[in-house]
């Protein structure tokens, strides 16, 4: 997490060795957690997750942090009121791309939280601190307009891919790195085969 991590980055982007969050704010937004905050059975989640710095977090532990959790744990943090709204543009647009239906205004509004974040990252805390995956957000309105919810589709590329080569049989032996590769490029060429032959218009390929 970017307030987490321990090589942080200051609001000039110049990398610094402590981080945003000391472990003090770590402690407090533990207790917090357990003691004072009540949440429905669908959005609790350990506090062990908090102790990690954010480190261990699996897509269904930020769906609730970042939906729930995080805007009642952060307000009282060392983040200043900026922050604090800054990081409520992503809350905003992570509601929106969540919900079992979208519209297109909806979407476009998404897309404008995401970009306004993405450019308040390298405003607050430099251009360094901006991720492959906030560049990724400022495309997730075409796969919106096209496939809708991001619950019917991989949200980017990557992940689409990553389940891909994952499917790939493999020894689990050494090299197997080459394995996945060409099994890969063997199912992105597959329509090349059939492309020069001349099948009647009746048959699909």
């Amino acid at each position: 997490m970017l307030w987490a991590s321990d090589k942080a980055l200051d609001r000039h982007g110049k990398r610094v060795d402590k981080a945003l969050f000391t472990n003090k704010e770590i402690h407090r937004m533990e207790r917090q957690l357990v003691h004072d905050l009540i949440v429905p059975p669908s959005m609790q989640m350990s506090r062990r997750k908090i102790a990690s710095r954010f480190s261990q977090l699996t897509s269904d532990d930020w769906r609730k942090w970042t939906l729930g959790i995080s805007q009642c744990l952060l307000h009282d943090t060392c983040l200043s009121l900026v922050q604090f709204q800054h990081w409520l543009l992503f809350v905003e647009a992570c509601k929106l791309v969540t919900r079992p239906s979208i519209t297109r205004s909806q979407a476009r509004q998404a897309d404008q939280l995401f970009c306004e974040f993405g450019n308040g990252v390298r405003s607050l805390y430099g251009r360094h601190a901006v991720t492959i995956n906030m560049h990724l957000h400022a495309h997730l309105v075409d796969n919106l307009l096209d496939f809708g919810p991001v619950y019917s589709f991989w949200c980017f590329g990557f992940e689409r891919y990553n389940g891909i080569i994952k499917n790939i049989n493999t020894n689990q032996r050494g090299t197997f790195e080459l394995t996945f590769m060409k099994g890969f490029l063997q199912k992105v060429y597959q329509r090349d085969l059939l492309a020069p032959l001349n099948l009647p218009d009746n048959v699909s390929r």
